[in-house]
């Protein structure tokens, strides 16, 4: 098997179940796709290329949240109410999704600036 042909084949998809108490429920955070973090960054920025923070959040958290137990994708972005929830539990959802996906802070901030 080639090189190229190994790295097709492979499930390289992170995975981490994030506990959210006031929720009383577990998540399932998968990382991002090259793909869907490109779109993502795209779809999160103003006119002037500063990343609107509230549209990045929620993309990041409907890209990557699951149902540990189903394996179904939580949220759309039709779910408007979801930025309506506890600020604390997006964050973890946020931080999480950034550390599966290899995004740092400055990412974000670097993407601005290009």
């Amino acid at each position: 098997m080639s090189l190229r042909d190994k790295i097709q084949a492979i499930d390289d998809t992170q995975k981490e179940v994030v506990n959210i108490k006031v929720w009383d429920a577990d998540v399932e955070v998968r990382s991002l796709t090259g793909m869907a973090r490109a779109s993502l960054m795209t779809k999160s920025m103003d006119k002037d290329g500063k990343v609107i923070q509230e549209q990045f959040h929620q993309g990041l958290v409907v890209n990557t949240c699951f149902d540990p137990e189903t394996g179904d994708q939580l949220f759309t972005l039709d779910d408007t109410w979801l930025m309506e929830k506890n600020a604390s539990a997006i964050e973890k959802l946020v931080a999480a999704a950034m550390r599966v996906s290899g995004l740092a802070v400055g990412d974000v901030e670097d993407a601005e600036k290009n």
